[in-house]
């Protein structure tokens, strides 16, 4: 070092100039470096906390879809068994699935599923051997209850078709026996005159018409048609009239009524026996997802504090 000193010292003023300029601009380039490299590596730690930070957006937006969904269809699941206590009070009366949709659903399909897909890894990939079987059966649950509630729609929309189908056939057979009833009423006043009140087939048919008169007044429901006027005028002329000839178009309505709402009560009992498979086939697939939506609310939370 001494040496050096005392050449530079020993030069004249041009070459120490000279030497002087050299030294300073080699200081001031690597230094001019070292602050480039140095930046350079605070650009690349902020720009990969700027993705991970938009992971941690991604999963955790996806964890509040998994949520909502998971509280839609918990709402479905209630209102079916709201549907199902409801519907076993009365077979004859047409119950409706009260539920509000939700778009939750679809907006889970809409989501980035490689971004999502991407996210859980880096999220449990170093901590968890079996992330890609759990990250599958989510898709699974998912994939479940989407299918379900799309069933229990297709199912519900055919029910609510046929059961009012044959609730018009049931009040259809119903009107009609009554114009019959009319009928033979005419015709035995017609034919008997004054003295129709003693007629015992007349009795039963006027006073079988005054019934369904006063049950139309009511808005009477299909059971009490069916209790306190088919089922009392069949039994009456089963017992008392079944050989004359007005009797039978009469019972043949009245057996028709009967056999229709045979009909829609087995409509009824299928869709019960339909809606009752959901709640507990449903269990696994809410509870994975539950699960999952926990788990990664939690991982979000541990990596923003």
């Amino acid at each position: 070092m001494y040496y050096w000193l005392n050449f530079f010292v020993s030069l004249n003023d041009w070459c120490k100039d000279i030497v002087t300029n050299f030294i300073g601009a080699l200081f001031g380039f690597g230094f001019s470096l070292l602050i480039y490299y140095a930046q350079n590596i605070k650009d690349k730690n902020k720009s990969e906390r700027q993705v991970f930070e938009e992971h941690l957006d991604q999963l955790s937006y996806y964890a509040h879809l998994l949520s909502e969904l998971l509280t839609s269809y918990r709402g479905l699941i209630t209102s079916l068994r709201a549907y199902i206590t409801e519907q076993r009070k009365d077979l004859m009366n047409v119950t409706i699935l009260t539920h509000t949709p939700s778009n939750d659903m679809a907006r889970a399909k809409t989501v980035d599923s490689r971004g999502v897909y991407e996210s859980y890894s880096i999220a449990f990939k170093s901590t968890d051997v079996d992330w890609i079987k759990k990250y599958t059966k989510l898709n699974a649950a998912l994939d479940f209850i989407d299918g379900a509630s799309q069933e229990i729609h297709r199912i519900n929309m055919s029910h609510l078709e046929t059961s009012y189908r044959i609730q018009l056939k049931i009040k259809v057979h119903i009107e009609t026996l009554g114009d019959k009833l009319q009928d033979v009423c005419v015709y035995l006043a017609q034919q008997h005159g004054p003295n129709r009140f003693q007629i015992p087939e007349y009795n039963l048919l006027n006073n079988s018409l005054l019934q369904y008169n006063l049950l139309i007044e009511q808005r009477a429901s299909i059971n009490e048609f069916h209790d306190k006027f088919v089922e009392p005028l069949l039994l009456q002329l089963h017992a008392n009239f079944n050989l004359e000839p007005f009797a039978q178009p009469l019972m043949l309505t009245c057996k028709q009524v009967r056999t229709t709402m045979s009909d829609l009560r087995y409509e009824m009992n299928h869709v019960i026996g339909e809606f009752e498979k959901f709640p507990l086939a449903s269990i696994g697939a809410m509870t994975r997802i539950r699960n999952e939506a926990k788990k990664i609310k939690s991982y979000v939370k541990s990596q923003s504090n």
